[in-house]
Parts: C-alpha cells; structure tokens; sequence
C-alpha cells in the first residue's frame, strides 16, 4: 500500500510539473484583419490634416515621422506594437491583410501583411 501512495504522489508532481504554467501558451494565436495602415494622428480620414494636398499613403509617411503607425479596420483602430515592421511603410493608406497576434491594450505583433484582393 505505501508503494501505491508514493508512486501515485510522484506520479502526480509530475504531471503538475509537466503540466504546471511554464507549459501554458498564454500568447494569442495569430489572425488576420482587413483594413489600412494609418497613423495615431489622422486615423480613419486624412482630410483634416492633409487638407486635400496630400494622397492617403503621403499623409501616413509624413504623420509617422512624429506619431505611431496604427491599424485600422472597419470596427476598431489597433495599435501597432512592432512599428519598426518593414512591411508599414510599404503600403501605408491602402487596403491590406494584416496577420499578427492581437495583444493586450488592443496592440497588434504584425507578423505579415498582404496587399493583393
């Protein structure tokens, strides 16, 4: 009898070490959304400070010299937690596929973005 409980507690530590926190993913899974990379100034529309003289995608260059790229969908505006992502000044103010993991505070980890319809 006192093999069985020893061996069952020894059984059972492991399988609490093996299955303890460590082991648990907490990081999302990746998604993908459709919409525009914008920057934290102007959001959905650049007419206000583009006051018509600049294109969408000169306006996103020339905000994020000062301010942060964002993402913007239909429903919502996502930080951008990478901004150093070579794909954001590639195709800034246009319809894209974004891919990434959705983070806290509304952040996204851009891991791909895509530009074909």
């Amino acid at each position: 009898m006192k093999f069985k409980v020893g061996f069952l507690g020894v059984t059972t530590l492991f399988v609490l070490v093996a299955a303890g926190p460590g082991s648990r993913s907490y990081a999302a899974a990746e998604q993908t959304w459709t919409g525009e990379i914008t920057d934290a100034t102007c959001g959905r529309s650049h007419l206000k400070m583009s006051q018509g003289l600049f294109s969408a995608p000169e306006c996103v260059i020339a905000c994020t010299e000062k301010v942060k790229f964002t993402f913007v969908t239909t429903e919502k505006i996502y930080e951008i937690a990478n901004q150093d992502f070579a794909g954001l000044k590639e195709h800034p103010g246009e319809p894209i596929k974004l891919t990434g993991e959705l983070q806290k505070d509304d952040q996204i980890l851009v891991s791909k973005i895509d530009n074909s319809k």
